[in-house]
C-alpha cells in the first residue's frame, strides 16, 4: 500500500477503504471514531516513511502493518510499528499512520488489479481474496485487454462477461481520475462495495 496513491485516491474522490485516517499520533483519534465497530475485529494500522512517492517500486516500500484487530489493540500495534519503523532509521517526524476498516475473505466477492499502458487497460481478477504478501505468487481466475481508442475504452468482447459493468466503472474512474501508467488495485466486498486500495505509478 502506497500511502501516496491512496491518498490521491482520496483527492480525487474514488472509493477507497471505509473509515480510512491518517495521522501522526494516535492522540488524534477520537474515542468516538474508535468505537465505530465496538469490539470487532475489523480494524487495521499501518505506518509509511512520508517520503514515498507514487512511483516507487512498490517491493521496495518498507510495509509496517497489522490487521485485523480490535480497537484496544491499536495502541499496542501503534507503539510496535514505531519502534519497527525506528529500526529501519525512519526519522519521527517523517513517520504517517494510517487506520481504516478492513475487508476479509468472508466479505470479499473479487479482487485484482488494473494496469493502463500503452493506450490498454489491462486487468486480472481473482474470485475471492488473493494472496496480499510481497512474494506470494497467484494465479488471476481472469484477465482481459481492453483497448484505448479516441480515450474511451472498447468492452465489444466482453458481452455478458459477469463482472463487465465493474470495469466499465473502473475503466472510467482511470481514464477520466488518473493517468497513463497508473496501476489500481481494487475489490469487491459484501458483492456490491467496490474500492480502490492501492495506487502506483508504473
Amino acid at each position: 500500500m502506497n500511502f501516496a496513491g491512496v491518498k490521491m485516491l482520496c483527492e480525487k474522490g474514488l472509493p477507497t477503504f471505509e473509515n480510512l485516517i491518517f495521522f501522526r499520533n494516535l492522540s488524534e483519534l477520537s474515542d468516538n471514531f474508535l468505537e465505530t465497530y465496538g469490539s470487532k475485529k475489523v480494524w487495521a494500522i499501518a505506518g509509511q516513511d512520508d517520503r514515498v512517492k507514487l512511483e516507487d517500486n512498490p517491493y521496495a516500500i518498507k510495509k509496517f502493518r497489522a490487521l485485523p484487530l480490535e480497537k484496544d489493540l491499536l495502541e499496542k500495534e501503534y507503539s510496535r510499528l514505531n519502534n519497527e519503523m525506528a529500526r529501519f532509521n525512519i526519522p519521527r517526524e517523517n513517520r504517517i499512520f494510517a487506520v481504516w476498516k478492513c475487508f476479509g475473505k468472508d466479505n470479499t466477492t473479487f479482487t485484482g488489479i488494473a494496469w493502463y499502458t500503452d493506450n490498454h487497460i489491462f486487468f486480472d481478477i481473482f474470485e475471492g481474496l488473493r494472496p496480499s504478501g510481497d512474494w506470494e505468487s497467484w494465479t488471476p481466475h481472469y484477465s482481459e485487454k481492453i483497448p484505448i481508442i479516441n480515450g474511451r475504452a472498447y468492452f465489444g468482447s466482453l458481452v455478458n462477461f459477469k463482472y463487465e459493468d465493474v470495469l466499465r466503472k473502473i475503466a472510467s474512474d482511470i481514464l477520466f481520475s488518473l493517468f497513463q501508467g497508473a496501476y489500481l488495485d481494487f475489490a469487491m466486498t459484501d458483492e456490491v462495495h467496490l474500492l480502490y486500495h492501492d495506487l502506483s505509478l508504473h
